[in-house]
């Protein structure tokens, strides 16, 4: 599955920015690993996040803002089954490419 998301505040600053656009697919297409960016949902909010470490049997994901971020630093690991998606790639803002 395909999906599009738009980046909402500024904690994956300065790597994305409010506004910014990405292009994301399932995990099944672009596997979790370190590094990536993740979409997932807790409490019916959807989170972007990176992926630091797999811990037991979910993902520690934190924001690259420490200071503007709520992540697994506060919540704990992410579960698999949350993870919605995994970006592959910015679409836009066209000048941030």
């Amino acid at each position: 599955m395909l999906y599009f998301l738009r980046v909402q505040g500024d904690s994956m600053s300065p790597s994305l920015r409010d506004g910014d656009r990405l292009f994301a697919l399932t995990p099944r297409l672009n596997p979790i690993r370190p590094g990536k960016i993740i979409a997932f949902r807790r409490g019916g909010e959807l989170y972007l996040k990176r992926v630091l470490a797999r811990e037991g049997e979910g993902w520690f994901a934190v924001g690259d803002n420490p200071s503007r971020s709520t992540d697994s630093r506060r919540f704990g690991p992410v579960p698999e089954s949350a993870v919605e998606a995994v970006a592959v790639c910015r679409l836009a803002p066209f000048r941030r490419l």
